[in-house]
């Protein structure tokens, strides 16, 4: 409460006429007289007060009963639940004008019970302080909860009574309690405590302002500033709108000023001009919340690379959306949607070089709702394909990929709709289990019967495009006509393109656990796959079925070392599984596989120039297998949680009667540290697949077809060391695109080698939070990731941060900064958060 509503009370408590109202107490007081005739009391001595929830405080109070005047003096505390103010003296007229001198109120997080408070000191201690308010003088009336105050105090930091991190101080401050406080002549002050300086210091001043007092108030935030990237300078200006007690939203318009002539001129585009963010966020009800954001970005800079879609009207556009909702205990429904409108969005806007190289976004669409016994889902998912699409090797052969609004006239395969329903385990007789799934999915582009890739399989929007000229184009590069396709872009399917189909699946399992003699645990499992396929382009359905199984065989032997918080438990878990499937039994699909529950191997297509190697995808291994895979695990367990957990093994091809990858799992947890790793690696004389690709530039990861590691040191105040890396050998890992039911997949992986990782570290420093992070690549490039640049390993990107979080929590300073080698200068931001001015919606 502030001083006009609080001063209000007052008055309401000490009058003696007002209908209904509880009579006033007077709790303490050294001296208390009442002249009758007059209709005065007097309290002198430490007097106490209360009248209902007000509580009165001070060295002594006069009243006039007849007129509601009220006079208090001598260190005045008044107090309701959540809500006090302290003053030198305060006159108030009961419906009428009131007045106080040296005024502090404080408006608490929530209405606690203050009526124990004595002194000003005891008011700021009880509770967290939402809204600190002062003034010489404060005044207003009855009728009217606005109140003035001059030379006002206004801050939202609860310091305890230190400096507060800033605080607003003006000439002359109308304010509207709860609601909002327009400042004249207000001047905006820091304690930068960071600079070893401990008293506010003035940092900005301004005609005018106006200041909300709510979490969730209609008004204008703090401006951000950028600079770097392809938009050079900008700045933006968010305002908050408040749209209802579940509902809000911040239009940021913003202006980019636009990169120099020379970067326009190397990345042939640039950006200039108006921009708009939109971002809608609700939380209608308990369970349910979501948030929608638009962001559009006009540029008056004409240029646009040859080959690319270009952008309606240079306007650059981008869309997401996230909402979930709890419908009942059973029922959850989610939606997650990112589009963008042009294909070089993403390395446009984002200045994180790993963002900018994800291949596609996927938005979906999921309803499920569970019973006892059983899973229902309906879905549905739209893949954006983002990698790049130039397509000109020479300027003067340029085919320029389609695009459309959000990529609808790429050609990408879409799961649009799905529905399955889930068996979860049931037990049928003894150890035996069953669970199963069914659904039917519909694979397709939004347009036509299929990819349209072309023979080689390859199509706009897909990593490696343009591989061929269309109709009536030349090849655009010698290296990239190894075959005339002209008909890439007609249309109509042919061998070697996926082909829009619905499928129906089902797949049951059964699974035996139990146990021999309390020491050796077997667990058999068998399992098949029923798939049937209508296709479009008027190709015959087809229906095919598989079948896998299995059985581990697995023992522990452990002993305990210790007693209490120091005991260890060492165990000792050798492992034999063995895993079997038979062939396909019906045709093979006439393209590529839908999802990893397919069997597909697309045939050799011949063409003019010869041969094309069927492009893989994701598909189950075709054909037998029979595989084995030991290993042994090692563990030491703390009573808190694991200490060490080590895995070593070998898999192995039993039908080709060859040793594949061995590998080795560990990890570490010894707080403060964090260790993951893990390597495969071909060992015992095991050789690669046949059709395996050689590392075109010798490495000492060779050694491994995949190795990954990662490690965190952090502590309880929030500082940390962290570092990863993952590299895959030529040719890939086995067990990558194995499938659901085999260990690893025999098939050679058409693949180069890749390694990359990165590092970083976190540290707190007062009340600042600092961080880096690297990013590099672990092997020579076969080309460098721009014109320019080494091929050698080398660090790619450095991303940095500085967060200053006052130690009264009521606003944080950003800057952070990244350069990636490709862009021709770093990327910076700046932001000013002033908590508490604004916020996201709660449910009602």
């Amino acid at each position: 409460m502030t001083a006009a509503t609080l001063a209000l009370a007052l008055a309401a408590a000490l009058s003696a006429t007002a209908a209904g109202a509880p009579p006033l107490e007077v709790v303490e007081a050294g001296r208390a007289e009442y002249d009758v005739a007059r209709e005065r009391g007097v309290v002198t001595g430490g007097v106490t007060l209360r009248r209902g929830a007000v509580t009165l405080v001070a060295g002594a109070a006069t009243y006039d009963a007849r007129t509601g005047e009220v006079d208090a003096t001598g260190g005045v505390l008044l107090t309701e639940p959540g809500r006090a103010i302290a003053a030198s003296r305060m006159h108030a007229v009961l419906d009428g004008p009131f007045e106080a001198h040296d005024v502090v109120a404080f408006l608490k997080d929530a209405p606690l019970d203050l009526s124990r408070c004595r002194t000003l000191d005891d008011a700021r201690r009880t509770g967290r302080n939402k809204v600190e308010v002062g003034g010489a003088v404060a005044h207003g009336a009855s009728t009217s909860a606005r109140f003035e105050v001059e030379r006002a105090r206004l801050t939202l930091c609860d310091c305890g009574g230190a400096p507060p991190s800033w605080e607003i101080r003006a000439r002359h401050a109308s304010v509207l309690p709860g609601k909002a406080a327009l400042l004249t002549w207000p001047v905006v002050y820091v304690t930068p405590r960071f600079l070893f300086i401990q008293k506010p210091i003035p940092v900005l001043v301004l005609p005018a302002a106006y200041l909300p007092l709510s979490s969730r108030q209609t008004g204008l935030l703090f401006p951000e500033l950028t600079t770097g990237g392809i938009a050079g300078w900008g700045v933006t200006q968010p305002l908050f709108l408040t749209l209802g007690p579940s509902w809000d939203a911040t239009v940021t318009p913003g202006w980019a000023f636009g990169p120099s002539a020379k970067q326009v001129s190397d990345l042939h585009r640039g950006v200039k001009g108006p921009g708009l963010g939109l971002e809608l966020r609700w939380a209608p009800a308990e369970g349910a919340r979501g948030f929608a954001r638009l962001a559009l970005q006009h540029s008056v800079i004409p240029d646009w690379p040859d080959g690319v879609a270009r952008p309606p009207d240079m306007d650059r556009i981008a869309l997401s959306l996230v909402h979930d909702q709890r419908l009942s205990d059973r029922t959850y429904f989610k939606a997650e949607v990112g589009l963008i409108d042009d294909p070089l969005y993403l390395q446009d806007f984002t200045g994180d070089a790993l963002l900018r190289g994800l291949e596609y976004r996927r938005s979906a669409v999921a309803l499920t709702h569970r019973t006892d016994q059983l899973v229902l889902e309906a879905d549905a998912a739209y893949h954006l394909p983002l990698a790049y699409l130039d397509g000109c090797t020479d300027p003067t052969r340029c085919v320029r990929a389609p695009f459309g609004t959000f990529g609808g006239d790429l050609h990408t395969f879409h799961r649009l709709p799905a529905a399955s329903a889930t068996l979860l385990p049931v037990t049928l007789a003894g150890p035996l289990r069953l669970s199963a799934t069914a659904g039917v999915a519909r694979f397709a582009p939004l347009r036509g019967p299929t990819g349209d890739e072309g023979a080689d399989g390859i199509g706009p929007g897909e990593r490696g495009w343009p591989g061929s000229s269309g109709p009536g184009r030349r090849a655009l590069s010698p290296d990239a006509a190894l075959f005339d396709d002209v008909t890439e872009g007609d249309g109509r399917w042919q061998r070697g393109e996926r082909l829009a189909a619905t499928r129906g699946l089902a797949r049951a399992e059964l699974r035996a656990p139990f146990t021999l003699a309390h020491a050796l645990v077997a667990e058999p499992w068998a399992a098949g796959t029923a798939a049937v396929y209508a296709f479009d382009a008027d190709v015959a359905a087809q229906a095919d079925v598989r079948a896998a199984g299995g059985l581990t065989l697995s023992t522990e032997i452990a002993r305990t070392f210790g007693q209490g918080a120091a005991r260890i438990r060492h165990s000792i878990e050798p492992s034999v599984a063995w895993r079997a499937g038979t062939g396909e039994a019906g045709r093979g699909l006439p393209g590529y596989a839908y999802d990893e529950l397919d069997v597909a191997l697309p045939p050799r297509v011949f063409t003019a120039a010869g041969v094309v190697a069927p492009q893989r995808t994701l598909s189950a291994i075709p054909g037998p297998f029979s595989q084995l895979q030991l290993s042994v695990r090692n563990r030491l367990v703390l009573p808190g949680g694991p200490l060490l957990d080590l895995t070593l093994g070998q898999d192995v091809d039993a039908a080709g009667g060859r040793l594949s990858e061995t590998f080795a799992l560990g990890s570490v947890r010894y707080a403060p540290v964090s260790l993951d790793a893990g390597a495969r690696f071909r060992a015992f004389g095991a050789s690669p697949p046949e059709g395996a690709p050689s590392p075109p530039r010798p490495s000492r990861l060779d050694a491994f077809t995949e190795l990954h590691g990662s490690l965190a040191i952090a502590d309880r105040r929030g500082d940390n060391v962290h570092a990863s890396f993952i590299s895959v050998g030529a040719g890939g890992s086995p067990r990558v695109v194995a499938g659901l039911e085999p260990f690893f997949d025999p098939r050679a992986i058409p693949a180069g080698a890749v390694a990359n990782g990165g590092f970083g570290v976190t540290t707190r420093l007062s009340g600042a939070t600092a961080s880096y992070d690297a990013a590099f690549n672990g092997r020579e490039l076969a080309a460098p990731n721009c014109p320019g640049k080494p091929k050698s390993p080398h660090i790619f990107q450095h991303a940095a941060s500085l967060v200053w979080d006052s130690p009264c929590h009521c606003w944080k300073l950003g800057v952070t900064a990244s350069l990636y080698e490709c862009d021709a200068a770093p990327r910076f931001g700046f932001v000013l958060d002033i908590s508490g001015l604004g916020g996201s919606v709660a449910p009602r």
